[in-house]
């Protein structure tokens, strides 16, 4: 069995960082858009929801700075299915849309979360 070389798997590691950072910086700013229009609906539970939630991403970004990726990762997935999970609690539970977007979240942990 072909073992991969150590300059392999560095490039790899080096390209699950620049992805988590990428994808923490535009799951930031799709919160940030949401909390605005729920604020401007006069809604305040959900944009504090989505407030904590920018700031464990901001927290992942800082993580993954400096240089512990995996943890980065797994704070991300974990923060995400967490604040995805209490969304549908208080929304319209088995109807809400947010359900959607656990497939999501599963597709980026599989991406992201090393093995």
């Amino acid at each position: 069995m072909n073992m991969p070389a150590a300059a392999d798997l560095d490039r790899v590691d080096q390209l699950r960082s620049r992805r988590l950072g990428q994808i923490t910086t535009v799951t930031s700013i799709g919160m940030a858009i949401a909390a605005a229009q729920y604020l401007l609906k006069g809604q305040t539970a959900t944009p504090q929801i989505l407030a904590l939630g920018i700031l464990l991403m901001l927290l992942c970004k800082w993580l993954n700075r400096i240089g512990k990726t995996p943890a980065a990762s797994t704070l991300f997935v974990v923060a995400l299915i967490a604040m995805l999970g209490v969304l549908i609690w208080i929304g319209e539970g088995l109807i809400d849309s947010g359900l959607l977007a656990l497939p999501m979240v599963l597709i980026m942990a599989a991406l992201l979360v090393p093995t």
